[in-house]
């Protein structure tokens, strides 16, 4: 099938390997074997290609991609490190208005994907072959120029503030890690050998997140994906196992941290007391409480990358339809990643409470308070550095994509750039975080301001805002099948089919009689950054 846009070469490949119903099991696990090689062949390609052993085909058909590998890289981009902070929030929230708000934060961010996957499907941006603009495109369409460089300036601040804020955490963790599990005297060899906190990061960053960083696409990530909601998914059980073991016996440990740092102090002053707490004790705690959780489901800014590349894989496999699909695929994928972020959350920020009630808050997280004696806790360390160093190449990926379409446009017209400012940009966008990670050990506060005055603004705000002006536009067409002045933009020649035009149709009235999304968007929007920014100012202030 040929495609506007850039030229395309004919591709095989089996259709049978990206089938979403199976019969019976047999025809599932080759599914997944064919999923495990599709990902291989397009690593090694991407690999090649910066070795320089062939060039890169912008040409290629891409291939579909499958839910499960949509899931696990949407799980790893809302999943962070920030699941170590949760016990806290129960400590604010308390153990029944803690679950309650993670289920609105979830339900909040599900719903500011659909309304900006509304948009996009409403075939009305600008944008190229695809059909799928990006974020910045969605914005200036609904705000004008203005609100493009907003969304652009605030989507770099954030993939920066957030790559530093990785980099700082592994620096902590790894080292710690490294620490408990060699013996002392070969680990007083390493540090006067010069290896410290920097060394140990650069290590990490050289070896894993750096040469990830450079492959072109999404997809490709998909495995390192999986492995990193495995490491998370060994903290939470962790956590659990902890509580039991403790619960049933009788006996606790005093907070680990705690009582390290505070050797003249008998350690059972660390012991945790007190209990749990079902609600908040006063309105602040409450706030604080749904900032670090709406901040923990933070998915949108890799929902358009994602929905790009789902839509050229469906257009690759002979779809129809491939924005309807890809954007159903993606809807699905989101709601999944909510349940599982969800589920994963609280437990391991009931369980963590439960354990450590009145230490929850004290130390810098709650890994802090587990003891590194205990031969459970230990991988916590490790696997955590994993999740991240597996994580940065996202959010670098999310970054180097703004950047391009502004330094490039042609990339927003569905051009691959060169391998040389792929490269070089890739490198812009790691070494100045590298640089900052690495003088600096207290950015805590800082980061958590500037993340305050900008994702909720940019994550509910903006899909609101943008949801009800683009409804206010569909106000002005009478009949749902006008073609608006700037449709002549999309970069394509290639008509609508009768089955695409049903669909862009169906969307459109949506727009026009579903306004009402666009307001409760808003409505929460505002509350979200209101929130964010109290429990910023109680962060400096304390």
């Amino acid at each position: 099938m040929s495609v506007n846009g850039p030229p395309v070469r004919e591709r095989t490949f089996s259709k049978r390997s990206f089938r979403s119903n199976r019969s019976n099991r047999s025809d599932g696990v080759s599914s997944q074997i064919s999923l495990v090689g599709s990902v291989i062949e397009d690593f090694v390609e991407d690999v090649s290609t910066l070795l320089g052993a062939e060039r890169y085909d912008e040409d290629r058909v891409a291939k579909p991609l499958h839910t499960t590998a949509v899931v696990f890289n949407l799980c790893n981009t809302t999943m962070g490190v920030g699941i170590l902070s949760l016990a806290a929030t129960y400590s604010y929230a308390g153990l029944v208005f803690g679950p309650s708000i993670m289920v609105i934060c979830a339900a909040t961010t599900y719903l500011s994907v659909v309304l900006m996957l509304r948009i996009i499907n409403s075939n009305r941006v600008p944008c190229d072959y695809t059909r799928v603009p990006t974020m910045e495109e969605m914005a200036e369409y609904s705000l004008g120029k203005r609100g493009r460089l907003w969304v652009q300036s605030v989507l770099i601040a954030i993939c920066l503030g957030t790559l530093v804020a990785y980099l700082v955490s592994i620096k902590g963790l790894l080292y710690e890690g490294v620490e408990q599990v060699l013996p002392d005297d070969v680990f007083n060899s390493l540090k006067n050998n010069h290896f410290n906190k920097n060394t140990s990061m650069l290590a990490g960053l050289v070896i894993v997140a750096l040469p990830l960083s450079f492959l072109r696409r999404i997809d490709g990530l998909w495995f390192t994906s999986f492995l990193s909601v495995l490491s998370i998914l060994y903290f939470v059980v962790m956590s659990v196992i902890y509580y039991s073991r403790h619960h049933t016996s009788g006996t606790q440990d005093p907070c680990h941290e705690l009582a390290n740092n505070h050797k003249e102090v008998d350690p059972s002053s660390y012991l945790p007391e007190g209990g749990v707490s079902p609600f908040p004790s006063s309105v602040i705690d409450m706030l604080q409480a749904f900032s670090i959780i709406s901040m923990s489901y933070i998915c949108q800014l890799t929902v358009f990358p994602i929905m790009k590349e789902l839509a050229k894989g469906q257009r690759g496999g002979g779809n129809q339809n491939p924005v309807a699909s890809a954007s159903n695929q993606l809807a699905k994928a989101t709601m999944v990643t909510m349940f599982v972020s969800c589920a994963f959350y609280t437990v391991a920020g009931s369980m963590g409470y439960a354990t450590w009630q009145s230490e929850t808050t004290k130390p810098t997280t709650i890994l802090a308070c587990y003891p590194t004696t205990n031969n459970i806790v230990i991988p916590v360390y490790f696997c955590m550095t994993l999740m991240l160093l597996f994580s940065f190449p996202l959010i670098t990926f999310t970054c180097r994509c703004t950047i391009a379409n502004i330094l490039y446009p042609d990339t927003t017209r569905g051009k691959e750039t060169s391998l040389s400012i792929h490269i070089g940009l890739t490198l812009a966008i790691c070494v100045p975080c590298v640089v900052v990670a690495m003088v600096s050990d207290h950015l805590t506060t800082v980061l958590s301001v500037v993340s305050a005055l900008t994702s909720p603004s940019l994550c509910f705000l903006l899909p609101g805002v943008c949801y009800h002006m683009a409804s206010v536009k569909e106000m002005s067409y009478e009949d749902p099948d006008e073609s608006a002045e700037n449709e002549k933009l999309v970069t394509t020649d290639e008509p609508l089919t009768e089955e695409e035009q049903e669909f862009v149709s169906e969307q459109r009235l949506m727009l026009k009689n579903q306004r009402w999304g666009g307001h409760v968007m808003i409505s929460i929007g505002v509350f979200m950054q209101i929130a964010c920014l109290i429990a910023a100012v109680v962060s400096v202030a304390g």
